[in-house]
């Protein structure tokens, strides 16, 4: 992000168009719709994920994250979402993972993590992922 930018509080309607992105993401990554959750990024989209090289453009996402999809039961569940306004109309948004794993018919949490994205709003005013990064938090 500029320096020189400025962030202000998302109006809510911003707000419930990046948490819905947000969301879609999710489900498409656990129901294995590799499709859908590739067209939540923008054209030249970015994605970058711990210990792998970013992806950047559909094509680049797409070899990512297919070995990712869903084979078993697993829920990326994304809670504590901040969105902020740039001034330059993009879309900021901070939320925590929590990724939920089934074994022995029992969810365990896998891992924790922070999400911080840059979203920008598409000529049909759908919001999608310029920049998608993912850190894990240790304990």
């Amino acid at each position: 992000m500029s320096e020189t930018a400025q962030l202000t509080l998302a109006d809510p309607v911003v707000t419930i168009g990046v948490r819905h992105t947000i969301a879609a993401y999710t489900r498409a990554l656990d129901s294995g719709r590799l499709d859908e959750l590739i067209g939540l990024f923008a054209p030249e989209g970015r994605s970058a994920l711990p210990q792998m090289e970013p992806a950047v453009g559909h094509t680049a996402l797409r070899a990512l994250y297919a070995p990712l999809m869903a084979d078993h039961p697993q829920r990326h569940v994304v809670v504590d979402t901040v969105v902020t306004r740039r001034d330059d109309g993009r879309a900021l948004a901070t939320s925590t993972l929590l990724w939920v794993n089934s074994r022995d018919h029992a969810w365990i949490i896998e891992l924790v993590g922070t999400y911080e994205d840059v979203l920008v709003q598409t000529d049909s005013e759908q919001w999608v992922f310029e920049e998608r990064a993912l850190s894990f938090d240790t304990p």
